[in-house]
């Protein structure tokens, strides 16, 4: 498996699709309700944003509502 700076790569449950785990700063940026930052992401990004306990962006925001 290989690491970048930020993010590290997951095993997915269907095996075409490559996560990876969620950037700090995208996840407390959601957490803080600024969305802006998805609209500088490629959807394909922001599916692949995964927490380690694989909650996506979407979990977070309403989470953090």
């Amino acid at each position: 498996m290989e690491e970048s700076s930020s993010n590290q790569k997951i095993e997915a449950e269907d095996p075409n699709i490559i996560t990876t785990s969620m950037d700090v700063d995208l996840y407390k940026a959601v957490a803080n309700g600024n969305i802006i930052i998805l609209k500088k992401m490629s959807e394909d990004s922001i599916r692949s944003q995964l927490t380690p306990k694989k909650n996506t962006i979407l979990h977070i925001a309403a989470f953090f509502g």
